[in-house]
């Protein structure tokens, strides 16, 4: 069955507890064979483990791609509910289309998703089992894609007496215990709790209900709740199917809500090349706004680039069945100066060693591991894609200067651009030394062999100025601070 064939009316729970069943017997008649159902469990608990607290960055993944991908106006909430049960309870929820049989699928599947390769924000199918560093016993409610009216997949995974009905006999129950994971086993929620029903009813299609199993889980919870909304990089800033990202608190003095707000405004900038180059002003959390740049991959770069990985053993060749677009993006700080903890992006922020090689953040969809704390640079698909992005942004600072009247807000994003740090500057264009990327003191745009920095000290005599004027140095514009005159 795929999205488009939907469930007849109230067969919902009837389909979830017959899959469940099914895995079950399937794993009881493979018994002796093989060993594939200890491998899934044993594959799932070690996964668990590799997201080092990201399961917060997992479920906004999830409810991002959850969107229609034509999306402008999603939202998506989290709630961290800690009067609920014995240490309080997590609830994801976005506005997103609903739960169909794929997506069913996909949850109760390690590493099978129902997102090809290249579309949306992962591919590996198994972000959602990072929920269990924190929870035992996760639960999903969604309405019908079909009819939103009406519940869709309401269901969580087996327990223990859940399992022993399935098993039938003892020894039966005792070998499943050890060697079937329950998280392939779903079961269906007979009724959904208010909490639930109530962020249904503001409009959102399917939430995730998650009770924290431990105090040690209810600290863990809490602190990656307040990273998400810390501000030392923005979130939403590469999700451009959402419009908003809810936290909400709720304790024993009440309920407390932030929202996190992204606003892109397009900007009308003469980019070259090829691949339907877009430009946007986006404004994210804490008011900042940022220069956003993004561009389509040139299809032949991407394949060669796939091929090679997997002539190098670097990628199994199902990546080679990517067929949908591929988008790099480059935001530099626009009208605002100071930050410093600038970060790869694969649409969410990678890991803190994930440093950004220019003035400002760079997304693309790279080849990561689970957590996606770090870049293997020398991966041939990560290392095109950052040469993409590298000629992106020169492009970029070639035509914000162009016109010739840029303003200071430009000029300062146009060097953002191209001055990369020394360790990634190769990704640069061959000729971006030839290309006038650089603002010079007059207004004029010049190439990076001409430009020369001049302190920004105040002399009486020997100014920028005047060394422009009497020495024909074509002078970069002052105030560019430390930080931009070292790269």
């Amino acid at each position: 069955m795929t999205a488009d064939a939907a469930l007849p009316p109230r067969t919902f729970a009837e389909h979830a507890r017959g899959w469940g069943a099914g895995v079950v017997r399937s794993c009881l008649a493979a018994r002796g064979l093989n060993d594939n159902a200890r491998s899934v469990k044993s594959s799932i608990e070690e996964a668990t483990g590799s997201y080092g607290g990201r399961f917060f960055v997992e479920l906004l993944q999830n409810a991002h791609d959850a969107h229609p991908a034509d999306s402008v106006g999603g939202k998506v909430l989290m709630l961290l509910d800690e009067t609920e049960g014995p240490h309080g309870t997590v609830y994801a929820a976005d506005a997103g289309s609903g739960f169909n049989e794929d997506n069913f699928r996909a949850i109760s599947n390690l590493a099978l998703s129902n997102k090809p390769v290249g579309e949306g924000i992962g591919n590996k199918g198994v972000g959602f089992k990072s929920v269990l560093q924190v929870c035992e016993s996760p639960e999903v409610y969604s309405r019908d894609p079909d009819d939103p009216a009406r519940d869709g997949f309401s269901f969580g995974f087996a327990d223990q007496d859940q399992l022993r009905a399935l098993a039938g006999s003892d020894d039966d129950y005792a070998w499943v215990l050890d060697n079937v994971s329950r998280y392939t086993v779903p079961v269906p929620v007979e009724s959904v709790p208010p909490t639930a029903r109530a962020l249904r009813d503001e409009g959102f299609a399917t939430v995730l209900r998650l009770p924290l199993r431990s105090a040690v889980a209810a600290e863990e919870a809490d602190l990656r709740f307040k990273e998400l909304g810390a501000g030392a990089v923005p979130m939403t800033l590469f999700l451009t199917r959402i419009a908003s990202l809810e936290l909400r608190r709720r304790d024993s003095a009440g309920t407390a809500c932030r929202v996190l707000k992204r606003d892109a405004q397009p900007l009308a900038l003469p980019l070259a090349g090829a691949g339907r180059p877009t430009a946007e002003l986006a404004t994210v959390e804490q008011g900042r706004t940022f220069l956003l740049l993004t561009r389509e991959v040139d299809r032949g770069a991407l394949m060669d680039a796939l091929q090679e990985s997997v002539r190098r053993e670097r990628l199994k060749a199902k990546w080679l069945s990517w067929d949908a677009p591929a988008h790099v993006a480059v935001a530099v700080p626009y009208g605002w100066d100071g930050a410093s903890d600038f970060r790869l992006y694969t649409f969410l922020p990678m890991g803190e060693d994930a440093r950004s090689p220019l003035h400002g953040h760079l997304h693309a969809p790279f080849f990561t591991d689970y957590a996606r704390k770090g870049l293997e640079w020398d991966h041939p698909l990560n290392a095109m894609l950052v040469d993409a992005a590298a000629a992106l942004a020169t492009d970029g600072a070639e035509a914000l200067l162009a016109s010739g009247r840029a303003g200071e807000h430009e000029r300062r994003a146009a060097v953002d651009l191209v001055a990369w740090q020394p360790d990634g500057a190769s990704h640069l264009p061959a000729d971006v030394q030839e290309r006038a990327v650089l603002p010079c003191l007059d207004g004029r745009a010049v190439p990076m062999s001409h430009a020369r920095l001049w302190p920004d000290t105040e002399w009486d005599v020997l100014t920028a100025a005047l060394a422009q004027r009497a020495a024909g140095l074509d002078v970069l514009i002052p105030g560019l601070g430390e930080d931009r005159r070292a790269r």
